[in-house]
């Protein structure tokens, strides 16, 4: 884990200024910052995420394609 997250300090696209978060809020933000709190960037609009494993997707025929 400490890995990948060296790796997204490195990103260009990643924020560079800490973002503050009130704990007792009791809605997030609206652009995702603190929805973690311990991790507050993490799924916010705007950040740069890198896949783990390649995409993988299935084949487009399917039960709720077939019934339209």
């Amino acid at each position: 884990m400490a890995e990948f997250q060296r790796l997204l300090k490195n990103l260009p696209l990643c924020q560079k200024s800490p973002v503050r978060c009130n704990p007792s809020e009791t809605f997030r933000s609206i652009n995702g910052t603190c929805n973690n709190l311990y991790n507050p960037t993490w799924g916010m609009s705007g950040a740069a995420e890198l896949r783990l494993l390649p995409a993988a997707y299935g084949v487009l025929k399917s039960k709720w394609l077939l019934s339209w």
